[in-house]
């Protein structure tokens, strides 16, 4: 018995280091890749592509995130701001913050503001974001908006839900997204439907926007909304570690081992 624990020890031990060993030639053809896909790839692709490279961490990777931010292209700084925050690179949050600082395009500041206060979150955000609520800029409300009913503002819906029959078809949308992302979760929730198409991207009326504004002042609490909120901030360990093994599974050990006979069939 004491001689099969040990040869499981050296198995284990033996599967370890081939993990270990695996990892630096997975990382590097993972940013290979990506690389490759930000080079050649459309818009959309490149976004995609920074958000690996972003994830990466790598000096080259990095270089090209940075580049990103500081394109002539707003929609590739716009890629270029959410793949900082969406992979919670805090190191880069400063860079982030003086991106959006100096960014000319409402639109694109709007999207940069937002992504920063989400990665930075609502106790360093705040100080800027408060006067942001009472900007002349649409787009600097609608951003700072946003970014508290994130984090289970009630008072924030009204501002959203007027800008989400603005005149501007871009910042409508905008509002309209950022509605419509919140609700869809906090009707399941509840069990209730929406009263609007919820499909994307949304394209309601006035009409639609106030009958919404109405269904969610029914149904939403203020207590509903910052319940959620937590959840989505401090979601349970075991959501956790169930993401962290599925990333790992996805990232390191499936690409070394043989794919499942529903694997080959399906092409995942």
């Amino acid at each position: 018995m004491q001689t099969r624990w040990q040869n499981l020890g050296v198995l284990a031990g033996v599967l370890i280091a081939a993990a270990l060993a695996i990892a630096p030639v997975q990382s590097w053809r993972q940013a290979r890749a990506a690389q490759r896909a930000f080079d050649t790839g459309n818009i959309s692709q490149k976004g995609t592509a920074l958000r690996s490279l972003a994830h990466l961490q790598t000096h080259r990777s990095d270089a090209t995130v940075l580049a990103a931010l500081s394109n002539s292209d707003p929609a590739l700084r716009t890629h270029a701001a959410y793949a900082i925050s969406s992979t919670h690179r805090m190191d880069l949050a400063g860079v982030l913050l003086a991106a959006w600082q100096r960014e000319p395009d409402p639109a694109t500041r709007s999207g940069m503001i937002f992504d920063w206060s989400q990665l930075v979150g609502a106790a360093a955000a705040e100080p800027l974001l408060e006067p942001m609520l009472t900007s002349q800029d649409p787009w600097t409300v609608v951003a700072a908006a946003r970014a508290r009913l994130r984090w289970g503002d009630p008072a924030a819906a009204g501002r959203v839900f007027c800008l989400a029959a603005a005149a501007d078809p871009g910042l409508r949308t905008s509002a309209q997204n950022e509605l419509l992302g919140m609700a869809l979760p906090l009707a399941a929730m509840i069990g209730q439907t929406l009263p609007i198409p919820d499909t994307r991207p949304p394209a309601w009326s006035a009409e639609q926007v106030t009958q919404f504004a109405a269904w969610w002042d029914a149904h939403i609490t203020p207590q509903l909304l910052r319940d959620y909120a937590a959840w989505r901030l401090d979601r349970p360990d075991a959501w956790n570690k169930a993401s962290f093994l599925l990333h790992t599974w996805r990232t390191r050990v499936k690409a070394v081992l043989p794919m499942t006979e529903a694997e080959g069939e399906t092409g995942n």
